[in-house]
């Protein structure tokens, strides 16, 4: 899925995923070296900053686990014009999300 420049991640996206492999005593460099080479990375806006707060609490009603980081990462999705694709079943239900399976589903 992730082999062209059309591909975007959210600079949030890359803090979790830096935390996730630090909690695993994994090396992140070269999976963020991959991402970068084959995926835009897309900057929060002024715009998805001042909406975040307002979108997880109108989703935290249905989605306990929605946070910050979350609407942050749908919101740049929506401006940009993109499905989100994901693993976090935080997000299920809302548009333009692309939920993929885990070996746990």
């Amino acid at each position: 899925m992730v082999e062209t420049k059309e591909t975007g991640t959210c600079i949030i996206s890359i803090a979790e995923l830096s935390h996730k492999f630090a909690g695993t005593n994994k090396n992140f460099t070269p999976f963020f070296k991959f991402l970068n080479s084959k995926s835009k990375i897309i900057h929060l806006s002024f715009s998805a900053c001042v909406k975040s707060g307002r979108l997880k609490q109108k989703i935290r009603k249905n989605q306990s686990g929605f946070g910050i980081a979350d609407a942050l990462i749908y919101l740049s999705s929506k401006e940009n014009n993109s499905k989100l694709v994901t693993k976090d079943y935080d997000f299920k239900g809302l548009d333009d999300v692309v939920l993929l399976q885990t070996e746990s589903n």
